[in-house]
């Protein structure tokens, strides 16, 4: 085997692993970026499910919130979206209605740590995340949530559960 043959065998060689490491590289970062922007819609999802909860309360009409919720969770992208109370809130104003309970114990960790959850479910064709985001009541701002809960400053007032679609074929 000649040098010139050689050269171009190494060279062939190191090409195709970098490009392999760049296909690897970008299939990461693709993956990395649909999970961030997933986490990014689950955040702003509850931000206004929590500004719209609490218009529902300000204007007295907390009766007609499962309304606004089936709308919410009829935003593309959304697999199902509900709503779990403290338990400090179902002492204060009762259960609430069906859906608004802890239906597993990410809703009941949440609730008792105050700390956001997320949960990855992935297969060949779907990838799926589940996020559970608390309500801290604050006295901060346009809206004192300590004026209607019986609640202190950081205390968790509730959660909103949420499977987004990273990736659904």
């Amino acid at each position: 085997m000649s040098t010139r043959q050689k050269l171009t065998l190494i060279l062939s060689g190191l090409f195709f692993t970098f490009l392999v490491v760049m296909v690897l590289i970008i299939t990461f970062n693709f993956r990395d970026f649909g999970i961030k922007s997933a986490e990014k819609r689950a955040m702003l999802t509850a931000e206004v499910v929590k500004s719209g909860l609490t218009a529902h309360m300000v204007n007295d009409m907390m009766d007609k919130r499962s309304y606004f919720i089936e709308q919410i969770e009829n935003i593309d992208n959304i697999s199902s979206l509900w709503i779990a109370r403290a338990p400090s809130v179902i002492k204060q104003f009762g259960d609430g209605f069906s859906s608004e309970i802890a239906r597993d114990e990410i809703d009941k960790r949440v609730l008792r740590s105050g700390k956001i959850e997320k949960e990855m479910t992935e297969t060949a064709t779907k990838s799926t995340m589940r996020m559970t985001i608390t309500f801290i009541a604050t006295e901060f701002g346009d809206i004192n949530y300590l004026k209607c809960h019986s609640a202190q400053t950081g205390d968790v007032l509730g959660a909103v559960s949420m499977t987004i679609c990273v990736r659904c074929v």
